[in-house]
């Protein structure tokens, strides 16, 4: 789902799951539903979408309850929204749209650089 118009596109969808995917890089839309209700779309990852979504008289769940979505410009809409205590959540709900959230955002998947060295010992005979 990368470098397309749209990443996902459904209308009159009703009870569908959209899970761990890999929606990048469309040049309009991540994902757009229209007249589509009661979806569940949770753990996949919004990045660099010309929007991440767009929802048209539809009203879908954007979290499975404890788990929502990654949105890459998420920082850029909440700058100063934290993650709640290490739990890999964000504090500030994303906003899909006037009726539709994603209440508990996930932070990224590595949320810092972690470098490791290894280190072989020869071993002579």
């Amino acid at each position: 789902m990368v470098n397309d118009n749209f990443g996902i596109s459904a209308s009159y969808s009703s009870n569908t799951i959209v899970s761990e995917n890999n929606i990048s890089d469309n040049y309009n839309y991540g994902i757009l539903l229209s007249i589509s209700y009661n979806n569940s779309i949770y753990h996949n990852r919004f990045v660099d979408n010309g929007e991440q979504s767009f929802s048209w008289n539809s009203q879908n769940f954007w979290d499975n309850g404890t788990k929502g979505n990654y949105w890459s410009d998420y920082r850029n809409k909440y700058p100063k929204a934290t993650e709640i205590d290490g739990t890999g959540i964000r504090g500030t709900s994303y906003d899909v749209d006037k009726i539709n959230q994603d209440n508990y955002p996930m932070v990224p998947e590595f949320s810092q650089v972690l470098i490791l060295t290894l280190f072989m010992k020869r071993q002579c005979p």
